[in-house]
């Protein structure tokens, strides 16, 4: 709250001020009730320079240091009136500055306001005229883009789902019993998005991207990585890019860490509010949900985004390159059946039977059956990759209705954890085509003058600030770059991991 000093104001006794001895040989009565003139307005004296004339002769007096009671009264009032009007103006000031500008600096903190989050206003200007009632409220956007709730309740596992949700998530048509359920797999759908695509071309400027950067709740070396973000890339992008969004995903620690991680994240969150929180144990078995979340949040905001980038926090993002991706070969930014980024394996998704691996899947759980209905699947890696606004909404549509009606999904769907393999299957449901695209650099490759998106992998964060670094000075723009502490063979994935196997035992998630 902003707080206006005010000027120290003596007691008010009711005793009139002290005057000098006046030397006129009259009355205090004929003084202030004869027939004197008035005093001149702007010298505080007589029409007569000092002199009244009374009963025919000219007296001299000496006027009063202060005025009297009545004037010291009606003088403290308009003074009193004039600071609380000045004050109010410089309030106006403020606050029409913050709402007009991007960036600006106010009570000492530098201040980023975007069209983005319009429900969020008020904790926006909180945050300007009262940083620590802020931080002390603890307020984070949940599951859904508008919605908030404290820290400590969006890390609950148990905690109800609230009407934003639900609303979120009712039927097309009205009436239906489930609109008041509380289980979330009851509840039912959006109808399926085919009128909510862009159509006509856009500008690099009208691009409105969402970059949700999935990333571990619990984890110090999580903090240290968003942390590097926060001071490379992204803040980057934020001064350069004002239709562009980013935020770090993260799930629910669960009981047994809750309180640690409570902490953490409280003490995080007093400097920074770009978390958004979804449900969901974060787990990398539950990876799938926490990147579902992203994509739910994405479609769930008022900003109506014409594109998403689904990245993690062990990555680097050159928005101007980026821009580049994704456009097609007549130099147009593609706004509708896009699903660009790189595809790690040409020959597509293979079951990996191999018990030591942690992508390893049993014959068990999935059965030949079910591998041959996934072998060759075409997909991007899951570390990085671009959607279109309506293959996005496609996405969450059709992961809702197999939630909502398992009978209708595959017989793997609810088993499979693989979320990028997930996403190639729903967006060839779609019947769109995957666009393989050079600027994803996986991290076994080099980084090359036209990277947009690299994977650094375990590099991550060692090497972000000498990337930023790079690419601030114009360094990067202009040749490849070295963007590995590993000594492989670039563009060898099977050198690449026996390198990387030899510092970091597979198995390990990073």
């Amino acid at each position: 709250m902003l707080r206006a000093g005010r000027p120290s104001i003596a007691a008010n006794t009711g005793d009139p001020p002290a005057e000098d001895a006046v030397t006129m040989g009259a009355s205090e009565d004929n003084l202030h009730g004869g027939g004197l003139p008035p005093l001149d307005g702007c010298s505080g004296t007589t029409g007569l320079g000092g002199r009244a004339l009374y009963d025919g002769k000219t007296t001299t007096r000496r006027m009063p240091a202060f005025p009297n009671g009545r004037e010291r009264r009606r003088l403290h009032a308009h003074n009193i009136l004039s600071i609380v009007f000045f004050l109010m103006g410089c309030l106006m000031m403020v606050m029409s500055n913050y709402r007009s500008a991007d960036k600006r600096v106010v009570c000492g903190q530098a201040v980023v306001r975007s069209d983005a989050h319009t429900s969020s206003d008020l904790l926006q200007v909180q945050k300007v005229f009262g940083g620590a009632k802020l931080s002390a409220q603890h307020q984070v956007e949940f599951v859904v883009a508008g919605h908030y709730v404290h820290l400590r309740d969006a890390l609950k596992v148990d905690l109800p789902i609230a009407p934003d949700e639900i609303a979120y998530h009712k039927k097309a048509s009205s009436g239906d019993s489930s609109m008041d359920a509380t289980n979330a797999s009851m509840l039912l759908p959006i109808r399926e998005p085919d009128d909510l695509n862009e159509s006509g071309d856009i500008t690099d400027n009208e691009v409105r991207m969402f970059i949700g950067i999935t990333s571990d709740c619990c984890s110090d070396l999580a903090v240290e990585k968003r942390n590097a973000i926060r001071e490379s890339w992204k803040q980057k992008i934020e001064s350069e890019h004002p239709g562009v969004d980013i935020k770090f995903v993260l799930s629910q620690p669960g009981h047994d860490r809750y309180d640690k991680v409570l902490k953490s994240l409280e003490e995080e969150l007093a400097h920074h509010d770009d978390m958004i929180f979804v449900r969901g144990l974060d787990t990398y078995g539950n990876l799938k949900f926490k990147v579902f979340g992203l994509f739910k949040y994405a479609s769930s905001s008022p900003r109506q985004y014409t594109h998403v980038l689904k990245t993690d926090d062990d990555c680097y993002v050159r928005m101007p390159l980026l821009l580049e991706a994704i456009k097609g070969g007549d130099g147009k930014v593609i706004t509708e059946n896009l699903y660009t980024g790189c595809q790690e394996s040409s020959i597509g998704f293979k079951f990996i039977r191999d018990p030591k691996s942690k992508w390893f899947m049993s014959y068990e759980e999935f059965p030949d059956h079910v591998e041959k209905q996934l072998d060759g699947l075409k997909y991007l890696a899951g570390w990085g990759y671009v959607m279109s606004r309506d293959v996005m909404l496609y996405v969450v549509w059709k992961w809702l209705s197999f939630r909502a009606h398992p009978e209708e999904a595959p017989p793997w769907f609810s088993r499979f954890q693989w979320e990028d393999v997930i996403m190639g299957y729903l967006v060839q449901q779609k019947g769109v085509k995957m666009k393989e695209n050079d600027a994803f650099k996986a991290a076994w490759r080099s980084c090359t003058n036209n990277t947009a998106v690299r994977h650094l992998d375990i590099d991550a964060p060692s090497l972000v600030k000498g990337l930023y670094e790079q690419e601030v000075s114009q360094v990067w723009a202009k040749k490849t770059v070295q963007c590995s502490s590993l000594a492989f063979k670039p563009g060898d994935y099977d050198d690449w991991r026996a390198v990387r196997n030899k510092v970091l035992p597979a198995g390990t998630h990073v």
